[in-house]
């Protein structure tokens, strides 16, 4: 299980506050907040890469953490198999992939298209050892039929026993995961569970939320 207990983190002023957050292993929770409203602060948070002022992250299990950013850089002139390889090679750690979502043996990533690629990162993450996974904005540049097989596939791993929080801003997608949906605005968390409600209720409610901490542009 993971713990988050009156969380509160600022740069120059404060971007993150009295956040409390119980998160259960074989759950799957979606992340939603508007540009700069600390999602990827929350991220480098809970993977250590940067400590809380006040505040406390526990995890009860000393579960390990693996955090895929927006921008994560993959060695384009490797297969698919050849990457895998140096992973195992260089962690010294054994990567059980299932043969059937490997997509070629032969053809070098820098000639996969986007939607190739996450299903590569999927692929590491399904066969890592880390309990609590973060991917921050994976959906952005997919289109709507890899999405739909992102998602299924998320969940599963979810399924498995691990912690998940992927970060969106697409309402579709919210909509999908509001089971577990964390709402990030006015610096701190929101949670909402309610499933019996349309599509275009949940949008505005959502709109309305994220309304509250936007910067005008």
């Amino acid at each position: 299980m993971l713990h988050i207990n009156n969380l509160f983190f600022s740069f120059e002023e404060s971007l993150l506050e009295d956040i409390n957050l119980s998160l259960q292993k074989g759950s799957i929770h979606c992340l939603v907040g508007s540009n700069g409203s600390g999602k990827s602060t929350l991220f480098r948070l809970l993977h250590g890469e940067l400590k809380p002022q006040s505040g406390e992250i526990m995890q009860t299990d000393n579960e390990e953490t693996l955090y895929l950013p927006v921008q994560y850089e993959i060695a384009p002139f490797l297969t698919e198999q050849q990457l895998y390889d140096l992973i195992v090679k260089t962690n010294k750690v054994s990567l059980n992939i299932d043969p059937d979502h490997i997509i070629s043996q032969n053809k070098i990533l820098a000639d996969y298209s986007t939607g190739m690629l996450q299903q590569v990162m999927l692929n590491l993450v399904n066969a890592s050892r880390q309990e609590i996974i973060l991917l921050d904005e994976p959906l952005a540049t997919l289109d709507m039929v890899n999405k739909e097989i992102y998602i299924e596939r998320i969940k599963k791993i979810a399924e498995s026993g691990k912690i998940v929080i992927i970060s969106t801003q697409e309402p579709d997608v919210a909509y999908q995961l509001r089971e577990q949906l964390l709402i990030l605005t006015n610096k701190t968390i929101k949670q909402y569970q309610e499933t019996d409600v349309t599509y275009e209720a949940f949008k505005e409610m959502l709109i309305a939320h994220l309304k509250q901490s936007s910067v005008s542009i």
